[in-house]
């Protein structure tokens, strides 16, 4: 049997960047930039998973953000979380409502 082997560092990298963009983190994200470059990543690569990692970043705040501001005014986050559920744009899983995706995604949770 042979010995199993971990995950290739490059996508390790490239998920600790996409949490590095999502938490806002620009030095741990320039570290891991520079590290990806010297691993052989082209430039076009990793401008392509910035970009995505921003655009996930950048909907799921907003959606909290929104959830925020209902709560802060007055709504219940059961009457949110309810809205966010039947809302066409969105698609929560009720039993970990906690993050909403797009539903053109397909994707319920982050």
């Amino acid at each position: 049997m042979s010995e199993e082997k971990g995950l290739n560092p490059a996508i390790l990298d490239i998920a600790s960047l996409s949490a590095a963009i999502a938490s806002r983190c620009p030095s741990k994200t320039a570290e891991i930039v520079e590290r990806l470059s010297k691993r052989g990543i082209p430039d076009h690569q990793i401008h392509e998973i910035v970009t995505t990692a921003r655009a996930v970043a950048t909907e799921s705040w907003e959606r909290a953000s929104g959830m925020i501001d209902a709560v802060l005014d007055g709504d219940s986050l059961e009457s949110c979380l309810s809205r966010a559920s039947t809302d066409s744009d969105s698609c929560c899983d009720k039993a970990d409502a906690s993050c909403c995706g797009n539903a053109e995604n397909k994707t319920s949770c982050c």
